[in-house]
């Protein structure tokens, strides 16, 4: 998506396309995210909506997704990204929503609760982790996906009630962290690497 509106259509093997004009109703994005899964899906942030396009394998075929792939389509998209397998998560200034690509279904959402405020800056991991920034709070929220009713088939060790429940997956909060400024972006790295910038930072801080 270039500037002026127009759209360039690549792909290996194929003649380069262009669009030189954007069609109506397209005029205004101002966030776009690929998410590839059988079916790649093309998530466009507006100012006060969200709209979903689910493209062919192939690129021959782009359709507006039914009832929005799961995503909240009266809001505006702050960060959107794949969640692991067959999920992908959407924030929104207000919440976050995990939803399942293969059936274009929600599963879950959460939200910072009551006088929160808005979410600012934010961003989703493939690795499976959203951080988001609270600026009312002065914190940034890390969440992670558990599969529902995990804790309760712990409590009362039914493996029953683990494997009906398999599919259904949650957002939760693994951690706040309060900041004395409220940051313009945010990265989650892979843990691997998230251990090795620990344990440089660990290594180089003055003894005492």
């Amino acid at each position: 998506l270039a500037s002026g509106g127009s759209l360039t259509r690549v792909a290996p093997g194929v003649a380069t396309s262009v669009v030189p004009v954007s069609p109506p109703g397209f005029e205004s994005v101002t966030s776009m995210w690929g998410l590839r899964f059988a079916d790649t899906l093309l998530v466009l942030s507006f100012s006060e909506q969200t709209r979903v396009f689910a493209v062919g394998g192939d690129g021959s075929t782009f359709e507006e997704a039914v009832n929005g792939a799961g995503v909240d389509t009266g809001e505006t998209t702050v960060a959107c990204g794949e969640f692991g397998d067959d999920v992908f998560a959407q924030v929104t200034p207000r919440r976050v929503h995990l939803c399942r690509a293969s059936d274009k279904t929600r599963m879950s959402t959460w939200d910072p609760g009551l006088g929160a405020g808005g979410i600012g800056a934010a961003t989703v991991a493939s690795h499976g982790r959203v951080a988001l920034a609270l600026p009312r709070r002065g914190s940034v929220v890390v969440l992670a996906c558990r599969r529902q009713g995990a804790v309760e088939a712990r409590r009362t060790r039914s493996y029953a009630a683990a494997a009906a429940q398999s599919d259904a997956r949650e957002l939760v909060a693994l951690v706040e962290l309060s900041y004395r400024h409220e940051p313009s972006c945010l990265v989650v790295p892979p843990p691997p690497l998230a251990s090795m910038m620990l344990d440089a930072m660990h290594a180089s801080a003055p003894s005492t």
